[in-house]
């Protein structure tokens, strides 16, 4: 199996690029992009937002959720086991709820008590109930991906659309597509952040295209730490 696409589809690497290729792969890539254009274009995140984003320490969240930061926001992820410490100690969040110990419900209650202005959804489920139960009025959800529901033969009942009315939500999902005039200014912003020590990542590798499977596997499962690449 293989796949093949034109050469007007791809970004040629500059040869003085310091960027490591997992990097390119990554947050100067297609997930430092979508983060970018979930959290920038879509919800126009501004300073003083209650910013709450789901898979916090993946590949898209924990770019969006910095850039919640540097726009002014106070930001709470969403995330599992040992990823909740990174995302607050290396990451900047305010606060990261274990999603695998923590009652979600009880801890948006205690963190966002005047509720949730920005919610970065890349899960979907129940996760997303607990959050969407908690907009603040004119909050805005972008839905960005559904990684807990992709396996399901049926899909999740949505919550009730009645607080979208009486909270005046606006709920939009998002391609990265739609915007790829926008990824040179993304690029260039952050390159800059990143010289600066203002945007931070990481990479899980894989050794072995024998291991592809497992390590798509692992991702889907929430095992990965960061952008799961596969070294060939």
């Amino acid at each position: 199996v293989y796949h093949t696409i034109k050469g007007a589809a791809l970004d040629r690497i500059p040869r003085e690029n310091r960027a490591s290729l997992g990097d390119e792969l990554g947050i100067l890539g297609q997930p430092g992009f979508v983060a970018h254009c979930g959290m920038r274009l879509v919800a126009d995140v501004r300073e003083r937002d209650t910013v709450v984003v789901s898979a916090a320490g993946g590949a898209v969240g924990m770019v969006a959720g910095q850039i919640a930061k540097l726009a002014g926001a106070r930001v709470i992820g969403i995330a599992g086991g040992e990823k909740t410490e990174y995302v607050v100690e290396e990451l900047g969040f305010d606060a990261c709820i274990d999603r695998k110990t923590a009652n979600i419900g009880e801890q948006l209650d205690e963190l966002c008590p005047k509720g949730v202005d920005v919610y970065f959804d890349n899960v979907g489920g129940s996760i997303t109930r607990a959050v969407f139960d908690r907009m603040a009025d004119f909050g805005r959800v972008v839905v960005c991906g559904m990684i807990s529901e992709y396996n399901q033969d049926e899909s999740e009942v949505g919550p009730p659309l009645r607080p979208v009315l009486r909270k005046r939500l606006r709920i939009e999902g998002f391609v990265c597509y739609d915007h790829y005039d926008r990824y040179p200014e993304y690029r260039a912003w952050a390159s800059a952040r990143i010289a600066e020590g203002g945007l931070r990542y990481r990479n899980d590798v894989t050794e072995g295209i024998e291991n592809a499977p497992a390590a798509l596997i692992g991702q889907l499962s929430g095992h990965n730490r960061g952008k799961q690449l596969v070294m060939i």
